[in-house]
């Protein structure tokens, strides 16, 4: 040992200098190495602790309520027969159509669904969902309906009718989300339950003021398909409250009503009339509010 320091201390410095650091160099890399691997396992730790802090804590379920303004316009036929008498001609069969004036309404109702939330936040991910929903509005149709007979020079009808109308709609929601701005479209499936009270049918050619041709029974009511496609905007502030404004296409299936005969002292008496509905094209537009659970 003492002949190997003697000869590492009679050597040039220069070569003394490669020998020390040809020593401690292995020692120098296997620290470094294990430097980097800790601050590697750090660093891929806090991401991970990170993106574990952005998961979403929402379950997918909502409820909330909208309310807004639509409007329509439609077909109408009214059918029956007046029974004159022989030497009056025999019974007149009626059958008058027109087309409603076309007027607003409001509208409001409720929602309850579900959407497939990523189960992390992120800035953009397409979720779908499932809904179920009901809405009602009320509306008052007016319409004049022409009869077309060779019997008489003209015949026409001005009616009225008071409508309640239900909706109860399945609807699938496909939604383009992120943690502000959620663009959307959805489709569904569904019924109209609409209640007539109060019809009146008054014939204005040839004029007879005072009579409804309905007045035995001026109420109806019925129910059938109906279909909607909407697009729309949400808006969250918060994670659990966000704002929507929507257009809605509403179709209601052509449907049928009936109504009383006509029964008044000196007028000639009717069978029951039965008015028919074209299908409904309903343009709505909507602002609501909904709750993430």
């Amino acid at each position: 040992m003492k002949l190997s320091s003697s000869l590492i201390l009679l050597m040039p410095k220069r070569v003394q200098k490669l020998l020390v650091s040809a020593v401690l160099a292995p020692f120098l890399l296997s620290s470094s190495s294990i430097a980097e691997a800790v601050e590697s396992q750090d660093s891929a730790s806090k991401p991970m602790e990170s993106r574990d802090k952005k998961k979403s804590k929402l379950n997918g379920f909502y409820l909330g309520g909208f309310g807004g303004w639509g409007s329509n316009h439609f077909d109408i036929v009214q059918k029956g027969i007046a029974f004159y008498l022989s030497p009056q001609g025999g019974p007149l069969v009626v059958d008058s159509d027109g087309t409603t004036n076309r007027n607003g309404f409001g509208f409001g109702g409720i929602h309850f669904g579900y959407e497939w939330l990523s189960k992390r936040e992120r800035n953009w991910s397409l979720t779908p969902g499932v809904e179920l929903e009901g809405y009602y509005f009320a509306q008052t149709k007016k319409v004049t309906l022409v009869n077309p007979t060779d019997r008489l020079d003209f015949h026409e009808f001005r009616d009225t009718f008071p409508m309640r109308v239900g909706i109860i709609m399945a609807d699938f929601v496909l939604a383009l989300t992120n943690n502000y701005i959620t663009p959307y479209i959805s489709g569904g499936m569904g019924a109209a339950i609409t209640s007539i009270h109060g019809a009146d049918a008054t014939q204005t050619a040839f004029p007879e003021p005072g009579i409804n041709h309905f007045n035995s029974n001026p109420d109806s009511f019925n129910w059938n398909f109906a279909a909607q496609f909407k697009g729309g905007l949400r808006y969250s502030p918060f994670k659990h409250m966000r704002f929507f404004a929507e257009y809605r296409f509403l179709f209601i299936a052509a449907t049928d009503y009936t109504f009383g005969h006509t029964v008044y002292p000196g007028h000639v008496a009717t069978a029951d009339w039965t008015v028919s509905f074209d299908g409904i094209y309903n343009n709505l537009f909507a602002l609501g509010i909904d709750f993430p659970l």
